[in-house]
């Protein structure tokens, strides 16, 4: 007997570029492995891996009630159509309308991966009051109905359970998502000593302090004029998201560069001398652990999901959300003593090792699934995927 695993997101691209170790490790335990995701170029590269791949349409923005029904209908659709054993997914509208779905189409085995929790919790706006109400019933109907809820760090998971959303029982905190040290790595061929380079990685979102990492670079560029403050990730459809004309602004006021967004963040992050991520909150950003891995000081927030990736004092240094004066005095530190660059540097890549390899992350979620589905996990599996 042939078993099915399915994973929904709303990208193929963190699907991808987050969970590729994961999904190859389901090949030794799956004989077909699925994703589904609104169709982009990283499909085509699932499917290098042997990895078959639906287009679902999901609108990330909307709130339409018509077009959720119709997006919860396409799921029970697909479901029905390749009918898994097993429903992994990710992200809000993925869990909900796979729930739903899941429930709609009799899919026995149902998990689901909370990565942060996102632009309607973090607020407090009118907008995003009137949505918790609205999505918060509905995570409650959808967690009743499966197995187990995986977390990124405890914070979002005790949220989750103070609110009754579900019960403690079905959680497991991860690390993130991992990093996979082999591949971030540090790179020095041709780096000679501090230049004053701060990276910023990330979605050019307001969520994600961007204003606050602009305000600290205004600051600091006053003492420091040969300083290099960068941006490097998409423009976003998130109700936060920066407009253009704003970064251009920045950019002719010579405050910061804009890289804009790239497949490889490891020749940016290699010429980088400290990472900064002044998020307002995060599920555990894999963009810092990347930064981590190649062994480069990290100044962010201390806040759920930022301040379990930094040991203060030791490879960087925490600082109130929302708060740009106290970030820029955290960067200017290394300014000041461009030593603890190399040495908090090689500090992040040895917790890297020690807490978020992407192998420990994938062999969690593997043994869970395991675990929870005891007697019906398939015994044999031989997926003919690609290396």
């Amino acid at each position: 007997m042939t078993s099915t695993i399915l994973l929904c997101h709303n990208t193929f691209f963190y699907l991808y570029l987050h969970y590729r170790e994961l999904i190859e490790k389901l090949f030794d335990n799956f004989d077909n492995v699925m994703c589904a995701a609104p169709w982009d170029p990283y499909a085509e590269k699932l499917q290098q891996l042997g990895v078959q791949c639906f287009d679902v349409k999901i609108s990330r923005r909307g709130i339409n009630p018509v077009s959720e029904v119709v997006s919860i209908r396409a799921f029970a659709h697909l479901f029905n159509k390749v009918q898994p054993d097993v429903l992994l997914s990710f992200s809000l509208k993925p869990i909900v309308y796979g729930g739903h779905a899941a429930r709609i189409s009799g899919i026995p085995h149902v998990f689901f991966v909370v990565t942060g929790l996102g632009y309607v919790f973090i607020g407090n706006s009118i907008k995003q009051r009137l949505l918790r109400m609205l999505v918060k019933p509905q995570y409650q109907w959808v967690f009743k109905r499966c197995r187990n809820v995986f977390f990124q760090n405890s914070d979002d998971r005790d949220f989750f359970v103070e609110k009754k959303l579900l019960a403690e029982r079905q959680t497991v905190v991860l690390s993130g998502t991992g990093v996979n040290p082999a591949e971030f790595c540090p790179q020095t061929v041709g780096i000679r000593g501090f230049r004053g380079r701060v990276l910023y990685v990330g979605r050019i979102i307001r969520d994600k302090g961007v204003y606050e990492f602009v305000n600290a670079a205004r600051k600091l560029k006053r003492h420091y004029p040969q300083a290099e403050f960068q941006l490097l990730g998409p423009m976003d459809e998130n109700p936060t998201a920066i407009r253009p004309r704003e970064i251009d602004e920045w950019v002719r006021e010579d405050v910061v560069q804009y890289l804009g967004e790239t497949n490889d963040v490891r020749p940016y992050l290699s010429r980088a001398d400290v990472f900064v991520l002044p998020s307002y909150r995060e599920g555990l950003p894999r963009a810092t652990l990347e930064a981590m891995a190649m062994e480069k000081p990290i100044v962010t927030t201390d806040v759920p999901g930022c301040r379990q990736t930094v040991e203060t004092g030791g490879n960087g240094f925490l600082v109130p959300a929302n708060d740009s004066d106290s970030l820029a005095d955290a960067i200017q530190r290394f300014f000041v003593d461009p030593s603890l660059v190399v040495r908090m540097g090689r500090r992040s890549r040895e917790i890297v090792l020690e807490r978020y390899d992407v192998d420990a992350v994938s062999n969690a979620i593997v043994t869970t699934i395991k675990t929870s589905i005891g007697d019906t996990w398939p015994q044999e599996a031989h997926a003919p995927h690609a290396q």
